[in-house]
């Protein structure tokens, strides 16, 4: 039995499975808290041995907008006094 749920756990990560067969599977293993367990080590597994491609930052983009921002000067930005804010 335990090869079957293996094979199963397999199919389902793959994207094998009918939907019918991934609805079964799903609602198993929601029944299941040992089939559960297992499904989540075979998923911890595969994001080791596979991991998402990580989107990093243009660094080169984050110091333009550093440097943009350092050039602004404080004289672009109005100059607010008590007597302008409206107290509520």
């Amino acid at each position: 039995m335990s090869d079957k749920i293996n094979a199963q756990i397999s199919a389902f990560m793959d994207d094998e499975l009918t939907h019918e067969e991934s609805l079964g599977f799903l609602e198993m293993i929601s029944r299941e808290k040992h089939h559960e367990d297992t499904f989540h080590r075979y998923v911890s597994i595969r994001e080791v041995i596979n991991p998402k491609t990580v989107i990093q930052a243009d660094t080169d983009f984050v110091a333009r907008v550093s440097n943009v921002v350092q050039d602004e000067s404080e004289t672009s930005f109005p100059d607010f006094s008590e007597a302008d804010v409206t107290a509520i």
